[in-house]
């Protein structure tokens, strides 16, 4: 008797678009069915974005012997500056950055004779801070 019953239950889940068995009709079930994904064989590493090096100004040569006396935050206020100029008014602009190269440039007591180039300088302090902690890793 058993046999004939697994029969009917095995025929019911090939008939059924759900895949139910007769006991799962009567007690109101829900069949979940798993799929295995399947994965690549390898997996690719995600693509890194590489920064195109920038070109080295004289004032690098100035900054780098000095670099290491920077604090992070003050490598910090050149970036953010920096990365913020094209939101400034021109003056505004001008003016930040010759404060703050004059203040770095005082500090590391390197001559900054061209005020012109203040935001030169802050790059080539920004470039130099990142490299000496490049260096340190």
């Amino acid at each position: 008797m058993l046999p004939g019953s697994y029969l009917v239950g095995i025929i019911s889940i090939w008939v059924s678009s759900k895949s139910k068995r007769v006991g799962d009709y009567a007690a109101g079930t829900i069949v979940v069915k798993e799929r295995r994904a399947e994965l690549p064989e390898v997996i690719a590493p995600p693509p890194t974005a590489v920064a195109a090096p920038r070109p080295e100004s004289p004032l690098h040569d100035l900054v780098r012997p000095h670099a290491r006396r920077l604090t992070a935050e003050q490598a910090q206020a050149a970036r953010r500056l920096l990365e913020r100029r094209a939101e400034l008014e021109p003056t505004v602009r001008v003016n930040l950055a010759r404060r703050l190269a004059v203040q770095m440039a005082g500090q590391l007591a390197i001559p900054l004779t061209d005020l012109r180039a203040a935001e030169q300088f802050l790059q080539a302090v920004v470039d130099c801070h990142d490299e000496v902690n490049r260096s340190k890793l």
